[in-house]
């Protein structure tokens, strides 16, 4: 396999949020439109937790996982807050400005 090409997510993905999952996770959802984009993005490694680790610029030790939901063509990354919610410091109380990073990315294509 060898990579050949990129397709930036936000083409490939219909929904990509992030969000709190208590005060202390914020966790993010990336929906795609179609199998095959959701194929390729598993098949990229873009989404393991060292890659994600490297995207979000945090420890891996940050990082709480990385899931696939197959059924509904989505991947789930959760993470560990730098701060608690809402205490001093947090920049994003709803954490639902974090997926900037995400929305920026460009999967890799490879060939077969």
């Amino acid at each position: 396999m060898f990579f050949y090409r990129s397709k930036p997510l936000t083409e490939a993905a219909r929904i990509i949020r992030s969000k709190n999952a208590g005060i202390n996770k914020i966790t993010f959802d990336i929906f795609f439109t179609v199998r095959k984009d959701y194929e390729v993005a598993l098949n990229s490694d873009l989404f393991t937790a060292d890659n994600v680790a490297r995207i979000f610029d945090i420890p891996l030790e940050q990082i709480i996982g990385t899931y696939r939901a197959d059924d509904c063509y989505a991947i789930k990354i959760s993470i560990h807050r730098e701060v608690v919610s809402g205490s001093p410091g947090d920049r994003d109380i709803f954490g639902a400005q974090q997926h900037m990073r995400l929305m920026r990315l460009k999967i890799p294509v490879f060939a077969e």
